[in-house]
């Protein structure tokens, strides 16, 4: 079901007498919308006032302002109500709603599952013992995990190192003279994405 987004809020006020003016204009005369609540005849009469109201305020006299204001804040009440009723009438169909001059509020996209990481490299340092580990970014993922073995064919071998956001890890405390093998998985909204490729290290 489609929701009604009115879409007059933080409008100059020119700008909002002119939407809600093409917005009576599109409702009259409008088969799905017979008995709408206000009458359009008020609602327009309310844009009347305020454009009169706001053209009075231009010289900033502070009680024209004031008038302003409350014309304003009158034809917004009257908006919000319209919007209401365009929303039962319609009973949240979107072609309906859209011709009524008024908008719908975008539907969220759904989650996606996040991807395998991919290029996982192990790069070069001088540091005894550490192994700077960088990927490439997942779309959608939150966070990263990162496991190391020193037997890569056995699954149940892989330990893990750590969590990051970013995409990079460094190693530390690695035996010199050893392989290592690393991976990494994203973590995002739907789940844990698959294990990387594994990258090697032979510590030096």
């Amino acid at each position: 079901m489609a929701r009604v987004k009115l879409g007059i809020s933080g409008l100059s006020i020119p700008d909002k007498i002119q939407v809600c003016a093409e917005i009576v204009s599109k409702m009259a005369g409008n088969e799905a919308f017979q008995n709408p609540v206000p009458k359009l005849a008020d609602v327009g009469d309310a844009i009347n006032l305020l454009s009169k109201s706001y053209q009075a305020a231009v010289y900033r006299d502070k009680l024209l302002k004031a008038a302003m204001r409350l014309a304003d804040e009158s034809l917004s009440l009257m908006m919000v109500q319209l919007a209401a009723y365009v929303q039962t009438a319609s009973n949240g169909n979107e072609g309906i709603i859209l011709t009524s001059g008024m908008q719908v509020v975008k539907r969220k996209s759904p989650a996606e599952a996040v991807e395998t990481p991919v290029n996982l490299k192990c790069l070069h340092t001088d540091k005894e013992g550490e192994a700077p580990l960088r990927w490439k970014r997942v779309k959608g993922a939150r966070m990263y995990y990162v496991q190391v073995s020193q037997q890569p064919e056995d699954d149940p071998s892989w330990k893990d190192l750590g969590k990051c956001t970013k995409t990079r890890f460094t190693v530390t405390g690695l035996v010199k003279g050893q392989d290592y093998w690393f991976r990494v998985c994203a973590g995002g909204a739907l789940g844990d994405s698959g294990w990387s490729d594994p990258a090697k290290r032979l510590v030096s």
